[in-house]
């Protein structure tokens, strides 16, 4: 637990120096200063993402990857050294710093105990473990898929785990989602000293939307407090989209006169979630709003500034889809645009999409078009638990009266950035809902249509009764999951280990004859990062090795 600690300080130290070079980045080219420090170390886990990403394109990600990393904010804040110590005695004399800190030390001590505890989630040992060790061993991996079809579903997220994985220590961590709940925690709980806007925090004040989406997020973190110490690909962008939209709140509040700049910013951050999970594709919107203005505006600096951004952002990850599965989106088969030998097989990659479609909606075998509305919704609602049928209930109605009131301002043409953003939220909803309604991420879409919805009333009473309720369902679902997370027993000195599955090793043959080893579980679909390389369909028969090792990657799969 104590070197949970330890990684706490070092990813700190690494994210905010690099976020304060991209504020001084951005201040440059865009006029804008970023203020806050979850910002600034927000723009400084982008900043590590892309670099992380754009690494593995030739190599693997670990201790040479974090050492140039390292070289180079050494530069930045040798470079920014009197800017940063000017900021950090800044913030030293803020009026609610003594606050803040004790704030933070005691949620740095609740995060790290659980994020210290074993692993558990079902995904880590099914994929996810295993592709952070190639990511870490080899990188990007032509026709990864080819291997385990899993291993083609690419999230930046997992780039960055490698990255601060610090595997070189003999083991990988598994603490980054961990680091990820505490900086929204100090976000949302930290009221003044991490607000752009210097509004008052959730506990605070009577809320508006931004302070609900506060709530959002504490309750997002409680429903998912086992999940926290494994290395899912959930978390961060669920999080993040929160934020986002409650930091936007927060600025249409202001109605500063640089907004529509702090929007652009933002919608950075949303390509950077596409790039973690493709199912908050929708997001992409938010561009919309700042993109318009700066046309209408002519400022076109910004516009291209904002644009190379994005493409820089989103690139790497396009790339490494390539790489992975020969498709620029997988497992999306009839965007086939590219003739690589590595290409995963159309009609295992269609199957594969019928599938996520499957099992978003509890069925069983037959492909998701092949059941009626009627018939999946009725399957999918018997398999919900009771929170998330509260919830889906509460945003059900709350979504009724956002859709009516937003319908209202657009008639009486008083529509606002505050309908603007509940469209966004709306299309998420149903893109969420139509295309593969798992309630594993999808309770952010519930939260964050009812906050939205609610911010839209200006009875007190109806923002306070959300208030209470998400406190009590916060509470009862700590409450049950509060012995999943203390029945794991933590070393004081060392995270908890993952586990450790038995498995049996099958031989591929190279090109020239030689023999390469991949690992299979004896049992089930499951392994740690301790076996490696392995997957649960390894067959040597049918898959190919494109060369004599493994980095030179996987043929498709040969029928």
């Amino acid at each position: 637990m104590l070197l949970t600690c330890v990684s706490f300080a070092v990813i700190t130290v690494f994210c905010f120096t690099a976020g304060f070079f991209a504020r001084k980045v951005i201040d440059f080219v865009l006029g804008y200063r970023i203020s806050d420090p979850v910002s600034v170390i927000l723009a400084g886990v982008l900043v590590s993402t892309v670099y992380a990403e754009i690494f593995s394109l030739f190599g693997g990600v670990s201790l040479r990857a974090l050492l140039i990393l390292a070289g180079f904010l050494v530069g930045a804040f040798l470079a920014l050294r009197k800017e940063i110590i000017s900021y950090l005695i800044e913030l030293y004399h803020s009026k609610n710093f003594s606050r803040i800190a004790v704030l933070v030390l005691i949620l740095t001590a609740i995060v790290t105990a659980v994020a210290s505890t074993e692993p558990s989630d079902y995904d880590t040992y099914l994929y996810h473990a295993q592709a952070i060790k190639w990511i870490e061993t080899y990188g990007s991996v032509k026709g990864l898929a080819n291997l385990h079809l899993r291993l083609g579903y690419n999230s930046a997220f997992l780039c960055l785990q490698a990255l601060y994985s610090f595997s070189f220590f003999g083991r990988s961590f598994h603490e980054m989602n961990g680091y990820i709940c505490l900086l929204f925690l100090c976000y949302a709980l930290s009221g003044k000293a991490c607000s752009e806007t210097k509004k008052a925090g959730f506990l605070e004040n009577s809320p508006d939307a931004s302070e609900l989406l506060k709530g959002a997020i504490l309750f997002y973190i409680v429903y998912n407090i086992e999940s926290i110490s494994s290395p899912g690909t959930d978390l961060f962008p669920m999080l993040t989209l929160l934020y986002i939209f409650s930091r936007w709140s927060e600025i249409i509040a202001t109605r500063r006169a640089d907004r529509i700049t702090a929007y652009g910013l933002l919608s950075l951050a949303s390509v950077l979630i596409i790039t973690a999970k493709l199912s908050v594709a929708p997001v992409i919107l938010l561009f919309l709003y700042p993109l318009v203005s700066l046309i209408r505006q002519r400022r076109g600096r910004e516009i291209a500034a904002f644009v190379l951004a994005a493409l820089l952002i989103g690139t790497p990850f396009l790339i490494r889809n390539v790489i992975l599965t020969g498709y620029l989106v997988y497992p999306m088969e009839k965007m086939d645009l590219f003739d690589v030998d590595w290409k995963v097989p159309g009609e295992l990659a269609a199957a594969d999409r019928q599938e996520i479609g499957i099992y978003g909606k509890a069925l069983q075998e037959l492909p998701a078009g092949e059941y009626s509305f009627r018939e999946w919704v009725q399957i999918w609602y018997r398999d919900l638990t009771l929170i998330p049928r509260l919830l889906f209930f509460i945003s059900g109605f709350l979504l009724l009266y956002g859709c009516f009131f937003s319908v209202r301002k657009l008639r009486r043409r008083e529509a606002d950035e505050n309908t603007f953003l509940f469209g966004v939220s709306l299309v998420l909803y149903l893109y969420w809902f139509f295309l593969a309604p798992n309630m594993r991420f999808g309770i952010v879409n519930l939260l964050l249509i009812s906050t939205l919805a609610l911010g839209m009333m200006r009875e007190a009473e109806g923002r306070r009764a959300y208030l209470y309720l998400t406190g009590i369902l916060a509470f009862a679902v700590f409450a049950g999951k509060a012995d999943t997370v203390l029945s794991t027993h933590t070393n004081l000195i060392y995270p908890d280990d993952y586990k450790r599955f038995e498995c049996k090793e099958v031989y591929y043959h190279t090109p020239s004859g030689n023999q390469v080893g991949i690992y299979v579980p004896t049992e089930g679909d499951q392994a740690g990062p301790d076996v490696f390389p392995e997957s649960p369909i390894a067959n040597g028969d049918y898959q190919e090795l494109r060369g004599e090792d493994l980095k030179e990657g996987f043929r498709g799969y040969a029928f």
